[in-house]
């Protein structure tokens, strides 16, 4: 190479610098913002697996409130205590577990208003529930607490609460 005439060392560096210094922050750039991707994707799939783990609590909350309805008129249409099994283990099982999706739900106050108001109208359910198995057990005279239609609009309101809910 005998035409090549000598590069200026300040010309040379900045080369270097263009050469190594650009593609060097934008693999850093890069690398900061796959950090922040994958940051928010697992703070979102955290929500997801909490928003999982609520809305099966609820179900099965609802589970053992129905399976404390189906005691309950099991035992209403044969007078057999057996039929009873099902509301009464429900019934402990049930109030645990409303107040564990409570607490699941308490940073968000909307949710917590409806499993309150979930828990209220299941003790008024269950009051209902405590008067005609009396009634079943003491005369057989539960019929007109039953047409009355209190604890069909009480399941009823539940259930709206309950969709409300999910």
């Amino acid at each position: 190479m005998p035409n090549s005439v000598p590069m200026k060392q300040t010309h040379f560096k900045r080369i270097i610098a263009r050469n190594v210094t650009v593609p060097l922050a934008a693999g850093i750039a890069g690398a900061l913002i796959f950090v922040a991707v994958i940051t928010y994707l697992l703070s979102v799939m955290s929500s997801v697996e909490q928003s999982e783990k609520v809305i099966g609590q609820a179900h099965e909350a609802a589970k053992l409130i129905s399976d404390e309805e189906s005691g309950l008129r099991g035992f209403l249409l044969s007078n057999d205590e057996l039929f009873l099994a099902p509301y009464v283990i429900a019934r402990s099982k049930a109030a645990a577990a409303l107040q564990t999706l409570a607490a699941s739900v308490k940073d968000s106050p909307v949710q917590l208003e409806r499993v309150r108001s979930i828990i209220g109208l299941r003790d008024g359910w269950n009051e209902y529930a405590r008067e005609a198995i009396a009634l079943r057990r003491k005369d057989g005279q539960f019929m007109t607490l039953v047409r009355s239609g209190r604890g069909r609009t009480t399941v009823e309101a539940i259930r709206t609460q309950f969709n409300g809910f999910l």
